[in-house]
């Protein structure tokens, strides 16, 4: 399991689009869809292409052998014709417990206010 001292240096070299994300990870109790990143990040001149930027980088994150977040199918509140748009979730290998939950979105608070 991923100290918060490592942690915190890893999001230190991350995006801050990407420790915005991180953080909403953190705070959700199930999945995270592509609508609830768009609201953090703002609107973006091209918002698929920024997105799947931070999602495809969020998931090669390796901690521990393990990617930072999973795929978890299709989100069944988009039509299926027109978007492949999938729910993701933070890899409970790496989170532990709550307790250590908690503790990673502190460290991830603190780079953000860090940057402000």
């Amino acid at each position: 399991m991923i100290t918060s001292q490592e942690f915190k240096k890893k999001l230190r070299k991350a995006t801050t689009d990407n420790v915005s994300s991180i953080k909403i990870f953190l705070e959700a109790t199930s999945t995270v869809n592509y609508d609830q990143i768009e609201k953090v990040i703002g609107k973006k001149e091209d918002m698929g292409r920024t997105i799947g930027g931070i999602l495809s980088s969020l998931s090669r994150t390796v901690i521990d052998g393990e990617p930072l977040i999973i795929p978890l199918g299709p989100d069944p509140s988009q039509p299926k014709e027109t978007t492949r748009r999938l729910l993701w979730k933070l890899n409970p290998a790496i989170i532990g417990s709550s307790e250590h939950q908690e503790e990673l979105l502190k460290v991830t608070k603190e780079v953000l206010q860090e940057r402000q």
